[in-house]
This record gives C-alpha cells, structure tokens and sequence, in this order.
C-alpha cells in the first residue's frame, strides 16, 4: 500500500524530473499531471498500478534538458512588452525568443508568463495548447527553480517544426478540459476563453470518440460520478493501463468536476446506453 504522507513529496520529485526532460510530443510533463489528477480523486486509496505505470514510464525518458537562460542580462531592452515575445514565436525565431523570455522573467510573473503562452497556444494547435495547459497548472505546485525551465519547455512546444497530425485525444481533450479552465484565476482567463472558443470550432471532437469508451467505465460513472472513474482505475491491471486512457480518464474526470451538467454534457453520451452494463 502506497503511503499517502509520502505521495506529495513524491510527485514533486516526478515534476521536478518532468523540468528536466528536452521538449516532444509525448512529454512526461502532460501524463504526471494527468496522473496527479486522477489520484486527487481519493487520495485516501491511491491505485499502486497507476504509480508502478508512471515509475516505467518516466524510466523511458531521460533528464538531460538544459534550458538556455539569460546570456545576455546586460543587453536587457529599456522596454520589454510580452506581446514582441509572441511575435518571435509566429516568426519561428528561436533563438530570440529564447533569449527575450529570459529578459521577461527577469521582470514578470512566471505564473504570468505562462497564461500568455496558454493564449498563444490556443492561436496554434491543440498539442501546444494542451502542454502549455499543463504547464499552467504545474507551476502552481512546483519548486521556483523548477519554474524557468517548464517555461522555456512551453517555448520549444510552440515553437516545435512538426507535421504530425492533431490526434483524436488531444480534441477531446481541448474541449473536456474547457469548463476546468473557465473555473481556474487566471489574470488572461477572458482572453485565452475566446481563444480556446475557436481552437474547439477548429478542431470540433468526432462524438465517434467518447462512444466507444468502455461499457464499464459508462457504467461506474453513471452510478458514482467521479469517484466511478477511480474505482475503474482501480480494477484495471497493469498491462491494461497505457497513456491514452490515463488522458481519457483525467478529461472525463475534469468535465465531471468543473460542469455542474456534466451528464447533460456531449462528453457523456456513452452513459445514456449504460443501464444493461454489469459492472
């Protein structure tokens, strides 16, 4: 049985291993959130093979990442405005756009820093968007020495040179995740909701998605809401659990927390055929 004493110190450990690991599609940054998330449900009981997954997993990835840093502390502009660190992004000038988020952290809120980079997220595509989002939530718990590096992370989603396609998880999740987000202090938040407003009339979630979700887990969240999805989690082996349900799970779980009409909600039509599932 894991010790729930120790559990805070341990995912701070995991976050803070997340900061050092260099910038991909499928960071370990995104999947610890999720998993802290999913453990948040009932702290009291915490799944062994969700913490023995996510130890295999972070054994994939290794903490080798450096983030640049100010080399250039005293060529600090008289004027440094945020918005001509969005411009470097959309330009793709990496560099610059490096060196001038390390002037603004010299004057800015990292906290701050990173809802403008949520924003300009939500102007690109959902993977940037969801790692930005992630990172938001992330600092809000870890060490101030860990915090630049995260940022500088969020930099290089944005500014990453990929043609990967947007994949089915990352719509549904754009859209589970929004009522979250609308709830959330966020300085930028009427902004960055109309920018996430049009990310999801972009990139609209195939209904075909949620519907094949499993008849169990339809069945354990009309009976017990959001503690059905823990229960779920539960019951499954080690071998059935992979990332792709872990972020299905976390976005069921956060539309159930943030939307007082969850049930009503176009997330959920997979529980309305549920009533004949034996759990």
């Amino acid at each position: 049985m894991v010790d729930k004493k120790n559990i805070q110190t341990h995912l701070g450990s995991l976050f803070n291993f997340a900061s050092q690991v260099p910038y991909c599609p499928n960071h370990i940054l995104c999947l610890l959130q999720s998993v802290k998330s999913l453990i948040g449900i009932n702290p009291d009981i915490i799944p062994e093979n969700l913490l023995k997954y996510v130890e295999n997993r972070v054994g994939e990835f290794e903490p080798c990442y450096t983030y640049p840093g100010n080399q250039h502390k005293e060529l600090q502009p008289e004027v440094i405005s945020i918005e001509k660190l969005k411009k470097m992004i959309l330009k793709g000038k990496k560099q610059q756009a490096q060196e001038y988020l390390g002037f603004l952290l010299l004057v800015a809120n990292p906290r701050h820093i990173s809802e403008y980079l949520l924003e300009v997220a939500a102007e690109i595509s959902p993977q940037p968007y969801l790692f930005c989002w992630t990172a938001v939530k992330s600092i809000k718990i870890m060490a101030p020495e860990d915090i630049p590096a995260v940022l500088y992370l969020c930099l290089d989603a944005l500014l990453e040179e990929s043609n990967t396609e947007t994949v089915e998880v990352e719509r549904f999740l754009v859209h589970a995740y929004y009522h979250q987000i609308e709830k959330t202090a966020l300085v930028r938040g009427e902004k960055i909701l109309s920018k996430i407003d049009a990310l999801m009339k972009t990139y609209p979630m195939k209904m075909e998605y949620v519907q094949q979700f499993p008849g169990e887990l339809a069945y354990l969240i009309k009976e017990k809401g959001r503690e059905g999805i823990h229960v779920f989690l539960n019951n499954l082996s080690l071998e059935e659990l992979n990332d792709e349900l872990l972020y299905q799970l976390d976005g069921l779980r956060s539309v159930i927390s943030f939307n007082e009409d969850w049930e009503k909600s176009q997330m959920f039509p997979f529980i309305q055929s549920s009533e004949d599932v034996n759990c």
